[in-house]
């Protein structure tokens, strides 16, 4: 705000200010607002500078006889006396006389408001500046809860209170009309599938073994997890019909990916370019993990700087990925992550690259070579030869650009999210999720799975059992263990885990149940609960 001076008569009561004087906040003023003791000096001389130019002018004013020396009113200034009487402001450089007859006066003495100072007079040569007054905008959000996490559970009881569901169960018990015209008019979009419905005891109704039929308040929310990942319209529908189904669940799915936001904003619709010679397929790989292609993506815009590069790793059979985050791509780099996917998947038998200097280094070929696995090149300036990755690449970049829109989830979080869906999804290739071809099961993520899963294996389960009861005959053996006199209601002192000389023993507890066992070794027997 510019800084003013006035000039009052010293009536009794004022009759007004004689004269004011204002000052416009240039640039570097507005940028550091704070005053300083010269800015506080130069604005007072400009005071003076205007009285003296034109005395006896103002809205208080009178004829020359008449007028009195006026008074000086400053603001956040300080006023002192040099040895020779002639007031100056204090630390002034160059010096600030007050013409002789001038006298100060404080500002809380001065009963006349300072309105002057937000209407300063357009008297100087700076720029003008719009000191606009500050406005506060208070802005409430609606909060609302969060939707009901999708759950076995929750499936259950909208199946069960759902009334159009409730006639389909009732038609499937009882057997379909010869047309759909016969049949209760909600029920009729079933009826090209009734075949395939079967009602389950708990009132879930399936299609076929694996697909769950999903009651009409429940699928919107099971489109909305099915699309977090933001994939495309194919891989959304995969991902839906490999556990749903409903009647329109196609219809659904697009009007859903169509009206997403950031959908739109990474625009995956891309043309298809002509190809110039016919298409070669990859041989399909016999097993998993046994060909894998590598690539590396970046440097990329807007991102942490320790996730500037991404080392991404896909297997040709399963379609399964592995992401590493690095602020740089040297070839130490490329052969610490592939050494964290190597301890949990192994080796494979080839690995497939472009010609980047990380691959074709020494360095690179001899750690190749020491764990047995063969090093294949694409062409030169010819990504497709790696298609395999260079396809996921590019669903990874509009992952990175759905996260650096997107505040609500870290972005090392958000990728970890998207690699689960995407792990999880059925591969338009394969019509299998990677987890499943990789690691022989369905991954549960958001949406509940219904299908049956792998059964276990018994001959495994013998020999653990087997082992466990080994396991406790040594053990009692070795610690001379007997059965527990202590039965429910007992008092109970239960042992604590601590150092040093501490106090060993909690509180008294009333015991409440029993061991399964029934067993508790003699210096733990105060921990039996």
């Amino acid at each position: 705000m510019p800084r003013t001076h006035l000039l009052v008569p010293p009536d009794d009561p004022p009759a007004g200010p004689v004269a004011s004087a204002a000052t416009g906040l240039l640039s570097a003023r507005v940028v550091h607002p704070k005053p300083t003791q010269l800015e506080e000096e130069l604005q007072l001389k400009e005071a003076l500078q205007q009285e003296a130019a034109h005395p006896g002018e103002g809205a208080g004013s009178r004829s020359d006889t008449e007028q009195e020396l006026p008074t000086i009113v400053g603001y956040q200034h300080r006023i002192v006396l040099r040895p020779d009487a002639s007031p100056t402001v204090a630390g002034a450089s160059p010096a600030v006389r007050l013409p002789s007859g001038l006298h100060y006066t404080p500002g809380n003495r001065i009963p006349v408001a300072d309105a002057l100072s937000r209407l300063p007079l357009d008297t100087s040569d700076s720029p003008d500046i719009d000191d606009g007054e500050d406005i506060v905008a208070l802005v409430s959000a609606e909060m609302s809860d969060e939707p009901d996490t999708l759950t076995e559970e929750r499936v259950r009881q909208e199946s069960q209170s759902d009334p159009v569901f409730q006639r389909l169960r009732d038609t499937i018990a009882t057997g379909w009309p010869d047309s759909a015209r016969r049949c209760a008019k909600e029920i009729q979009p079933y009826f090209a599938v009734r075949h395939e419905l079967q009602a389950r005891e708990d009132g879930v109704i399936m299609r076929g073994m694996d697909q769950v039929v999903v009651p009409s308040k429940l699928r919107a929310q099971y489109v909305e997890q099915a699309h977090l990942s933001h994939d495309g319209i194919v891989r959304t529908k995969q991902l839906v019909r490999r556990l749903s189904w409903w009647p329109g669940q196609s219809r659904d799915v697009t009007e859903k990916i169509r009206n997403c936001q950031q959908c739109q904003a990474s625009d995956k619709v891309l043309s298809g370019a002509v190809s110039q010679a016919p298409l070669q397929p990859v041989p399909f790989p016999d097993r998993p993990w046994s060909k894998l292609g590598l690539d590396v993506v970046g440097p990329l815009p807007d991102v942490p700087a320790s996730a500037r590069f991404a080392v991404t790793l896909t297997d040709y059979h399963s379609k399964w990925v592995e992401v590493g985050l690095t602020p740089t791509v040297t070839t130490a780099d490329i052969i610490r992550i592939l050494a964290t996917v190597w301890s949990r998947e192994g080796y494979p038998d080839e690995l497939v690259t472009d010609n980047g200097t990380q691959f074709t280094s020494r360095e690179f070929q001899s750690y190749l070579k020491q764990r047995g696995i063969r090093h294949l090149r694409s062409s030169v300036y010819w990504p497709r030869g790696n298609g395999a990755v260079e396809r996921f690449n590019r669903s990874l970049k509009s992952w990175f650009i759905a996260a650096v829109n997107q505040s609500e989830v870290p972005f090392q979080q958000y990728l970890q999210l998207q690699l689960a869906r995407y792990r999880s999804s059925p591969h338009c290739s394969t019509g299998r999720a990677p987890s499943e071809l990789l690691h022989g099961r369905i991954m549960r993520l958001q949406l509940p799975v219904f299908a049956q899963q792998p059964p276990p294996d018994p001959i495994v389960r013998l020999r653990v059992e087997k082992q466990q009861r080994r396991n406790k005959r040594a053990y009692d053996a070795r610690h001379a263990t007997r059965r527990t006199r202590i039965s429910v209601g007992d008092w109970v002192r239960p042992k604590k885990q601590v150092h040093g000389s501490k106090r060993r023993q909690s509180r008294q507890l009333q015991l409440t149940s029993a061991c399964s066992t029934g067993y508790v070794s003699p210096d733990r027997a105060g921990a039996a609960t």
